[in-house]
């Protein structure tokens, strides 16, 4: 059984759109692996349960202090 959408929640889904035209996105990478889990606006606030498709992790992420977290990068040596 299909639900159809009511014209409160598409109104509501409209202006949600409308509202983020001009604010900036940013990718929400995996601690672990940083694979990009999502992207979220920079009005974002608050902690989010994420679950990476690549490594399997499951992680509760603060928006806030992941907004400039910098990742040391990972060297390989090839033989």
């Amino acid at each position: 059984m299909r639900s159809f959408m009511t014209p409160e929640k598409e109104r509501l889904l409209l202006l949600s759109f409308e509202e983020v035209q001009d604010l900036k996105k940013r990718p929400l990478k995996c601690p672990e692996c940083q694979f990009t889990i999502q992207y979220i606006y920079e009005d974002a606030r608050g902690h989010v349960s994420v679950k990476c498709k690549k490594c399997g992790g499951t992680y509760i992420v603060d928006m806030e202090k992941f907004r400039t977290l910098k990742i040391p990068k990972r060297y390989y040596i090839s033989k």
